[in-house]
């Protein structure tokens, strides 16, 4: 039996979450808003509003900059990642497990490195994700490109 190593329910899991982050991102907007009306009818004097206004005014823009950047596409990425491992075409591959390395492409990879007829082949897995290999043991893979999709112990 294939041991898979991804689970893709994670993918209705993950537009969950991002769409509770849009919502999120909504209602900070909708404060901002609220907050630059209060200190429009609040500050009389135009200097003072103007420097406030500026402040909240790049506050928000931060905000706005870190928010896409470092959780809304970490997470579209990453679901991009599993839809396209999902409907990618699967193909097999037999050899022997030599050992695990970070891999150089991406950082969030970890590449195993397979040996089969005197050549060697480098598979990856998301970091998130582990495989329990052994090295010098011979498995049998199915992966889409070179993403390992699931494994299994094969016989010799």
């Amino acid at each position: 039996m294939m041991n898979k190593i991804y689970d893709f329910n994670e993918i209705e899991k993950l537009s969950r979450r991002q769409r509770g982050l849009v919502i999120q991102y909504i209602l900070y907007s909708v404060c901002f808003v609220l907050a630059v009306s209060f200190l429009c009818i609040l500050i009389e004097n135009n200097i003072l509003l103007s420097l406030f206004f500026a402040v909240l005014l790049f506050s928000f823009i931060l905000f706005s900059f870190v928010f896409w950047k470092t959780k809304y596409s970490i997470l579209n990425e990453y679901k991009r990642f599993l839809d396209n491992l999902d409907t990618g075409r699967k193909e097999d591959y037999t050899g022997e497990f030599m050992g695990k390395s970070i891999s150089l492409d991406n950082g969030s990879f970890d590449s195993y490195t397979f040996i089969h007829a005197s050549k060697k082949t480098e598979l990856l897995i998301h970091k998130v994700h582990k495989a329990e290999l052994s090295v010098g043991e011979k498995y049998h893979v199915e992966c889409v490109g070179k993403y390992i999709y699931s494994w299994e112990r094969s016989e010799r």
